[in-house]
């Protein structure tokens, strides 16, 4: 299965972060001394903060083997990993909520002489949390991908791991709208203050949801679900809806010129 992935859009682009390399086919070398989150291309990428990271490692190595499980049609093994994964995910929350708190604004100006090219960066609190959101939505992707199981306690894990992750990302959402800064006089003409905003942020989630609607429209539309998954993927449609329609709401996006 493929790492997750964390959207960080800046003000004008993409950045692909990826917490650990992908695993095999099989769903075995899940090293739990994989290297910390990083974002790709640029001299220093930034790292996802380690309290952080840890959590995002164990939850990719729990899914993993949950798939893996499930691949080799031994649903009935995937449950507790499926827990561990949704388990692990809460808890990398928290940690970035904590993270989001308790570090201090950058210094106005850099504070670093030159010639330090080689230095470790590590990625500022907003980026680092949403990398936690979209997580969250690989784990709900890998759970749609999983519901047609016939096996009732994979079926109840899953519906339950969907909720969870959708319920604690749609809190957190709500969460960061209530502590975020107003915009500053360096703000652009669109709102956004550049990247490691959460003003800047945030609009590119919009497109993390889409993926998530869309898979799930496409799933029910391809595959005849039992009556218990197809609720569970209705409800699952309308909450990624709910939160699409929610950042949109928060930080709207720029009108086309």
């Amino acid at each position: 299965m493929p790492s997750f992935r964390f959207l960080a859009l800046a003000a004008v682009a993409a950045a692909l972060v990826v917490v650990a390399p992908a695993m095999s086919d099989s769903g075995s070398a899940r090293q739990s001394a994989a290297p910390p989150a990083q974002i790709a291309g640029g001299d220093a990428a930034p790292i996802i903060p380690s309290i952080v990271n840890t959590r995002l490692v164990r939850a990719q190595d729990a899914l993993g083997r949950a798939t893996a499980d499930y691949d080799s049609n031994q649903p009935a093994q995937a449950v507790n990993d499926m827990a561990a994964a949704t388990d692990n995910l809460s808890k990398a929350w928290n940690a970035a909520k904590w993270v989001v708190q308790t570090t201090p604004p950058p210094p106005a100006e850099d504070a670093f002489p030159d010639g330090d090219g080689g230095a470790v960066t590590y990625a500022d609190p907003p980026t680092t949390a949403v990398a936690v959101l979209t997580a969250e939505h690989d784990l709900v992707s890998a759970s749609v991908g999983m519901m047609e199981t016939g096996n009732a306690a994979l079926l109840t894990r899953l519906t339950s791991s969907i909720n969870a992750m959708q319920t604690q990302r749609l809190n957190a959402i709500k969460w960061i709208h209530s502590i975020e800064p107003p915009p500053t006089e360096d703000a652009r003409p669109d709102g956004t203050e550049g990247g490691g905003t959460f003003a800047a942020l945030m609009p590119g989630y919009v497109a993390v949801l889409d993926d998530e609607l869309q898979q799930i429209k496409g799933r029910l539309a391809l595959y005849k679900f039992s009556a218990a998954a197809k609720a569970a993927l209705n409800n699952a449609r309308v909450k990624a809806q709910d939160t699409k329609d929610l950042v949109n709401q928060y930080w709207p996006p720029v009108p086309a010129d």
